[in-house]
């Protein structure tokens, strides 16, 4: 995922996407022996993808890191409360991540479009 977004990989957007996937797969596949930790590390890391492509990934850290909280946040809610509200948390707390990820959204592509691209030269 760095190398693709550092440019080293070509094409960027399929060493993103690729990396995001081995990284939240491979912490889906360790929950099983700690799930506490890992599923928190994979909804840190889902949010992470989605913060990289609203700074300016793109779309495929969006889509990788929004499958990843789709997966990870359900496991780790019913993982803290059980089944006894596991599921209207999870319906809540993926409810409050689509608004925040709609209004993260809105406000970059607001800024973009009020500013323009980022140049070289620095701030217009």
């Amino acid at each position: 995922l760095l190398l693709g977004r550092g440019g080293l990989l070509r094409p960027g957007v399929v060493a993103v996407a690729l990396g995001g996937v081995v990284a939240l797969g491979a912490l889906q596949v360790g929950s099983f022996d700690a799930p506490l930790v890992l599923l928190s590390l994979g909804v840190a890391t889902s949010a992470g993808l989605v913060v990289l492509a609203v700074t300016g990934a793109g779309t495929a850290a969006m889509v990788v890191g929004g499958l990843g909280a789709f997966v990870f946040v359900p496991q780790l809610t019913f993982e803290l409360f059980g089944d006894a509200i596991g599921a209207p948390a999870t319906l809540l707390i993926v409810g409050l991540l689509l608004v925040l990820l709609a209004v993260g959204l809105g406000r970059a592509r607001r800024e973009l479009t009020d500013h323009g691209p980022p140049t070289a030269e620095g701030p217009s």
